[in-house]
């Protein structure tokens, strides 16, 4: 995944809503972000967060936030909502599989327990870190894009 591609975004206050790998695609030797169909801007860039009336992004991706209705109305997503996506990518890179089942519908999605399986070939502990910080169920918890771009891990 390109992380500098969705911080661009998030500075320009746009939250994606919709990250997953299908949407990054390789354009003559370099990485671009794709599909802003369900994209939002969001007036206030320093917390980035806003609400919808309804669920977006594709399911097997989405954050809990953005297909469980809030207690507040409508469904609050932010830019932490893009970091989970980031983080069932990256998890689908390092595992081959999704963290939980796929279900036939997005009603049906059980998104914890989460298992983070460290036997998987040479994986390396830090990247079970990263995908803990990115797939924290409370978006409170999980790090921005610029806080990941500083990680040791996937500073490259």
């Amino acid at each position: 995944m390109n992380l500098q591609a969705v911080s661009v975004v998030h500075k320009a206050g746009v939250l994606h809503l919709d990250l997953k790998p299908q949407n990054f695609i390789l354009v003559a030797g370099q990485i671009k972000l794709i599909d802003f169909g369900l994209s939002l801007s969001v007036p206030n860039t320093k917390t980035l967060q806003t609400s919808r009336p309804s669920r977006c992004g594709t399911w097997v991706y989405a954050s809990p936030e953005s297909v469980t209705l809030s207690p507040k109305g409508g469904f609050q997503v932010s830019d932490k909502s893009d970091v989970w996506s980031l983080g069932i990518s990256l998890y689908f890179m390092v595992h081959q599989e999704l963290p939980y089942d796929v279900p036939s519908s997005e009603t049906e999605i059980v998104y914890y327990p989460l298992e983070f399986p460290t036997d998987v070939g040479n994986n390396d502990p830090e990247v079970t870190k990263v995908l803990k910080s990115c797939l924290q169920l409370d978006p409170a918890k999980r790090p921005s894009v610029e806080q990941l771009l500083r990680h040791r891990y996937l500073r490259g």
